[in-house]
């Protein structure tokens, strides 16, 4: 921009440095890599592709020795009958999390609870938010129909009574890879599609590819029309019913003779709404469902 005179007198020129240090490429030719080794060796820096090669093959050997070392540890506590402590962040060390409204209890949530309950130990509480100034008396009792194991190996189930948008309960899951962030499952109907998922394949996708599907459409067909928050009018919940019993006329359950996440969320929402079971294989479909242990009344 404009030129000074220099504050102290210089004699020569002053060759000022292009780069802060100099590397050799990871990746590159082997012309590229041999022309800059002598530069690089004598800034002290790693040679290339020998280096990584050699620093892969530590870290394979490594894991390999831990890998030996927990079956010798697992080995050893099964010959001593020894319980090995959960480590944090480990699949035993899980914590589900439903955030649900007083003036909509997630009933269905405590069958697929129940469900849990038979195949690994878990542990319940209540949580009661600040948001909510008064809790139904009925409400407090809501999770001791779950059989409870405490221990540090135990699936630990929470429920905190909030106020909600939309009055739909929602789980806070952590999702897998780098840069994990926590995403939201809204509504009891993808609530149960996670937990089936991750727990209970067999009232979901382990019945197999095709029912899965089915399972979808009769959650789309015979369950969402029902609730109050998709506003339906009384045309299509009975609609909605009328194709349930179809469905319940040629098999024991909606998608077949299993029994399905589908038959649990429509349950939850009719042991509700006594006034739904009208048709005649609507209401012998609720008598089997009521003899199933998880299925049992909450309140």
């Amino acid at each position: 921009m404009y030129t000074v005179a220099p504050i102290a007198p210089v004699d020569g020129a002053i060759e000022l440095p292009d780069c802060m240090y100099r590397v050799a490429p990871i990746l590159g030719s082997s012309a590229e890599t041999t022309g800059r080794k002598s530069e690089v060796s004598t800034s002290g820096s790693m040679s290339s592709a020998g280096s990584v090669a050699a620093l892969e093959q530590r870290q394979v050997a490594t894991i390999a020795q831990l890998e030996a070392l927990q079956q010798e540890v697992n080995a050893l506590a099964a010959r001593l009958n020894v319980a090995l402590p959960s480590l944090p962040g480990s699949s035993s060390d899980q914590q589900i999390v439903v955030h649900a409204s007083p003036s909509n209890p997630p009933r269905s949530v405590v069958y697929l609870f129940r469900a849990l309950a038979q195949q690994l130990p878990v542990s319940t509480r209540a949580y009661l938010h600040s948001s909510v100034k008064c809790l139904p008396k009925e409400l407090y009792s809501f999770l001791r129909t779950v059989p409870s194991r405490p221990s540090n190996q135990a699936l630990k189930l929470f429920i905190v009574w909030r106020e909600v948008d939309g009055d739909e309960p929602y789980i806070m899951v952590r999702s897998h890879g780098a840069g994990a962030a926590q995403c939201c499952v809204r509504g009891e109907q993808n609530i149960g599609r996670y937990l089936c998922r991750r727990y209970l394949a067999k009232l979901y996708e382990g019945l197999g590819a095709m029912t899965a599907l089915e399972i979808d459409g009769a959650i789309s067909s015979f369950y969402l029309p029902l609730l109050v928050s998709t506003q339906a009018s009384s045309k299509e919940r009975a609609a909605a019913m009328k194709q349930a019993n179809v469905a319940l006329g040629r098999n024991a359950y909606l998608t077949g003779e299993n029994l399905s996440l589908a038959d649990l969320l429509l349950y939850a929402l009719v042991s509700d709404q006594p006034s739904l079971l009208t048709a005649n294989n609507v209401k012998a479909w609720a008598k089997r469902m009521a003899a199933i242990p998880i299925a049992a009344p909450v309140m």
